[in-house]
């Protein structure tokens, strides 16, 4: 796993979500926020969870 990748797109989940915490949007609250970024965590971080594609881009499975 490139850790600069990694770093850049949990840095945008994160940015995003902050302003719709800000803003108020329904269905995006704290809580559902804390559970969206640690799913993300999740899949992406535990062994096993990524594979490459033919086409040499990594997925998640």
């Amino acid at each position: 796993m490139d850790a600069d990748r990694f770093a850049t797109r949990l840095r945008a989940l994160l940015d995003g979500f902050s302003v719709h915490v800000t803003v108020g949007i329904p269905g995006t609250g704290r809580e559902q926020v804390l559970v969206q970024a640690a799913e993300f965590l999740d899949e992406t971080l535990t062994p096993g969870s990524w594979k490459s594609d033919a086409t040499g881009v990594t997925t998640a499975s």
